[in-house]
């Protein structure tokens, strides 16, 4: 039984396993950037050869990149989606509820950035790289938080505060591939950024639970608990006082309800 987090204990195998599932679900993602990049390539090259010339950018190309993002995202979301369900079963059993909800709100996210592409891709080729950078995180943490919704989970924050370290470390690990390395070596980014996003999001986000979990074993509080007040919340103090005066407006009634039967 899910009682997290009292139980199940999260164990380094749980990390090892979690850790995998993300880094492989990412890897279907690169497989489909590598499907598109090859078959554009093979079947469209005379237009692609001629994308960047003095006339800009071919709108051509940008679909194909537009498309060739969306799928990559929204495949790589899926399949992290099924891998970490299996990786941890007591508390993501709801698998087809999550897909669905995953694929809407990656739908959703792409028709809200899709402007956003057609816009930028009219001043910058590398523009459209950045925002796909954008729309990766805010896919991946959108995925996230709805398989948490989805579980039931009462420790979301506790899932937003590992999503930012998450964020911040693979930020650090492709700034500094950007910055260290070729030009050649920098386009490899392409293929890596997915299951690098992904490893690292299932890897906070156990690391944060095991280091919850231990501090629950030595303090036995729970602060990050959505159920978990801290002083008087505002609403609170207005419903116990309902809850008070209840009984009292209860015992008034059927004290009327007696003198009229007399």
């Amino acid at each position: 039984m899910y009682n997290f987090p009292i139980s199940p204990q999260v164990k380094l195998s749980s990390l090892v396993f979690r850790t995998l599932s993300g880094v492989i679900g990412g890897t279907f993602g690169t497989v489909i950037v590598f499907i598109g990049i090859f078959l554009g390539g093979s079947i469209v090259q005379p237009v692609l050869s001629a994308a960047i010339g003095e006339e800009g950018v071919h709108p051509l190309f940008i679909f194909l990149a537009i498309i060739l993002i969306f799928l990559s995202l929204l495949v790589s979301n899926l399949a992290t989606c099924v891998f970490l369900t299996y990786a941890n079963r007591e508390k993501y059993n709801r698998l087809i509820s999550t897909l669905t909800q995953v694929f809407v709100v990656n739908v959703i996210l792409f028709l809200v950035a899709l402007p956003l592409y057609l816009l930028v891709s009219a001043h910058s080729l590398a523009a459209i790289g950045y925002l796909a950078g954008i729309q990766l995180i805010l896919g991946v943490l959108t995925t996230v938080l709805a398989m948490e919704v989805l579980a039931g989970s009462k420790h979301i924050i506790l899932n937003l505060y590992s999503s930012i370290l998450a964020i911040f470390s693979a930020l650090l690990v492709i700034a500094m591939i950007f910055l260290t390395t070729t030009a050649a070596a920098t386009s490899l980014l392409v293929f890596i950024a997915i299951p690098l996003v992904w490893g690292f999001f299932a890897f906070w986000g156990t690391v944060a639970e095991m280091v919850y979990q231990w501090f629950y074993s030595l303090y036995g509080s729970d602060p990050l608990c959505s159920e978990t007040s801290f002083g008087e919340d505002y609403g609170e103090r207005g419903k116990e006082e309902k809850e008070e005066e209840s009984p009292v407006k209860s015992d008034d009634v059927t004290e009327e309800a007696e003198n009229e039967n007399e």
